[in-house]
């Protein structure tokens, strides 16, 4: 489930300052554009590059890692096939001590 702005509905939200709160939405968009145009057959190298990108333009201090990933056993996708699920992973944190949790 997620609110209007396409942010998760989680326990993990809800903890979030104003501030956080308020780009957290942000990486949903990004994440959610470039699944988006993965989909539609954008080449998976450069879509990747721009999205971190964008992550790290919307405010974020790091992008551990995003990739695309087969849904079933989480192996490296090339692209995204329609007979397969992939999955479009990824972690950014907002400062450096959002990685003490």
């Amino acid at each position: 489930m997620r609110e209007a702005d396409r942010l998760a509905l989680s326990s993990r939200n809800v903890r979030l300052t104003p501030a956080e709160r308020q780009a957290a939405p942000k990486l949903a968009s990004v994440l959610f554009d470039a699944a988006e145009q993965l989909a539609r057959g954008a080449p998976v190298g450069p879509k990747l590059v721009e999205a971190r990108a964008a992550i790290l333009a919307a405010g974020y201090a790091q992008v551990e890692y995003l990739e695309l990933r087969v849904e079933e056993d989480l192996r490296p996708a090339a692209r995204p096939r329609p007979a397969c699920a992939t999955a479009f992973c990824g972690v950014a944190w907002r400062d450096a001590a959002d990685r003490q949790c």
